[in-house]
């Protein structure tokens, strides 16, 4: 299976636009690295405080070949992030990047536990798939998701971990999300300052066995800035998110 192209458009706006703001003096995690396209960002501005974890070893040697000799290189843990624990207020920056991987319930988990590991004044950015998003059909799904023993509900991926049925949900289709929803669920997290929040859309194409297949990517971003107190903001209407 090969990447032909994704037209990708620039979902770390959001994250970039909060870094330049005053932050706590933290660490910083980029929980789903990938391509490391929130790694860099976040190693730049936390020179020596920023962990990348990714469960694709793949995507792990591919990353520290990109960013390994960088003067602010970051650390590159290969770590199924469901797994981790960050104590509480340790953190200045988080950012979650795939949600659309994982079961409603698991992120739900993490994101409380992010939450309570972020400082008052520390930035959570997170990345969402829409309905309108073809997560199943993803290069991380169809490159190596086998359910052993069939029927058990439990799938092993060839970058080395298995995943029961509440933690794989591209598999099942409980990973997509509405745009209010995403609003409410991360409103309900506490008082949060909005920075940036938009839906991206873009074709991706894959060749497979000399085919090519080419499925929607719908994904929204959301940036906030967590209160110590204070004000939550409004749940969004059509494109437009008040504070």
């Amino acid at each position: 299976m090969r990447i032909l192209g994704f037209g990708l458009p620039s979902l770390e706006t959001g994250l970039r636009r909060a870094l330049r703001l005053t932050l706590p003096d933290g660490n910083a995690v980029d929980l789903g690295a990938g391509s490391g396209m929130y790694t860099r960002p976040l190693a730049r501005r936390f020179p020596g405080k920023t962990i990348a974890y990714d469960s694709s070893n793949t995507a792990i040697e591919q990353l520290c070949e990109r960013l390994g000799k960088k003067p602010w290189a970051p650390d590159i843990t290969c770590q199924n992030v469901l797994h981790l624990q960050i104590p509480p207020n340790t953190l200045a920056s988080a950012c979650i990047g795939m949600t659309g991987f994982v079961h409603k319930e698991a992120a739900e988990s993490l994101y409380a536990m992010v939450w309570a590991a972020l400082l008052p004044g520390g930035i959570l950015h997170g990345e969402f798939a829409t309905h309108r998003d073809d997560t199943e059909q993803s290069v991380f799904i169809l490159s190596g998701c086998v359910e052993l023993p069939p029927g058990s509900g439990s799938y092993y991926h060839s970058c080395g971990h298995t995943y029961c049925q509440h933690t794989l949900a591209g598999i099942l289709g409980d990973s997509y999300w509405d745009v209010d929803e995403i609003h409410k669920f991360v409103k309900a997290l506490g008082p949060v300052e909005l920075i940036h929040a938009n839906t991206y859309e873009w074709h991706q194409k894959v060749e497979d066995g000399g085919s090519v297949q080419r499925w929607l990517r719908s994904i929204h971003t959301i940036t906030v800035q967590k209160q110590p107190r204070g004000r939550h903001y409004a749940s969004p209407s059509l494109n437009t998110y008040p504070y």
